[in-house]
């Protein structure tokens, strides 16, 4: 099953909300690819509210040890569709850097 760009679009708009509300930052402060570390100042406790929030919302369960991928809208989203199944509606992956959660 083809899933279209409105339903992407969808799934990203809501990832991004429980981003801004686990990291309390308004919508406007965090684009695709804004680090969630290094732009944003995140630390390791936002970073688990982000990864409850996911596991709450998509019923899908993420290791801590999977924080260190997590550092952008766009590594989020790639993340949890791959755990679903879901298509990305991405041709090439971004370099993921500014790892969030490395202990």
């Amino acid at each position: 099953m083809s899933t279209n760009s409105a339903e992407i679009a969808e799934r990203k708009a809501v990832i991004k909300e429980l981003a801004c509300d686990a990291f309390e930052v308004e919508p406007e402060e965090l684009a695709e690819h804004t680090l969630f570390d290094e732009d944003l100042g995140v630390d390791s406790l936002n970073a688990i509210d982000l990864l409850a929030a996911l596991e709450k919302r998509f019923g899908v369960e993420i290791d801590q040890v999977d924080l260190s991928q997590l550092t952008s809208l766009a590594t989020v989203y790639e993340f949890v569709a791959g755990e679903l199944g879901w298509e990305t509606g991405v041709a090439t992956a971004q370099p993921v850097s500014g790892v969030v959660g490395a202990t």
